[in-house]
């Protein structure tokens, strides 16, 4: 089984994709560390309207972090069924091809007249030694 190039380009994007994912968590995750600490400064400082503005940007963040974990797991869901999929054709494909190819041979060889044939040349052997 040769994997194609369209193939490899496919797997290249999807490890893109998941990469492009994990890097913007990362970042969302700076961005939270981020609010925290301008909302602790805020609240140290008597800024009510800077903590506020703070709070909202940190439940902005978090609520977007949990929608791109949300995507990527289902990427990667996707992903595994699309090769569980996959494998699962190449079996059918090589299953057909093997009961196919038992059916010939099968075919090819009538087990009676096979039979017949043994029984037959058993008899004759049978008989020449009872002659000798």
């Amino acid at each position: 089984m040769s994997v194609t190039k369209k193939e490899i380009q496919k797997k290249m994007l999807i490890k893109q994709t998941i990469n492009a994912m994990n890097k913007q968590i990362q970042k969302l995750e700076e961005q939270k560390k981020t609010y925290i600490e301008a909302g602790k400064k805020a609240k140290q400082q008597g800024l009510s309207a800077q903590y506020n503005l703070a709070l909202s940007g940190l439940r902005m963040t978090i609520a977007q972090q949990k929608r791109v974990y949300e995507m990527k797991l289902n990427f990667e869901i996707t992903s595994q069924m699309k090769d569980m999929s996959k494998m699962t054709v190449e079996f059918l494909d090589g299953m057909s091809s093997l009961s196919k190819d038992m059916m010939k041979l099968t075919k090819e060889k009538d087990f009676l007249k096979v039979q017949k044939q043994f029984t037959e040349a058993m008899t004759s052997v049978e008989v020449q030694t009872e002659q000798m």
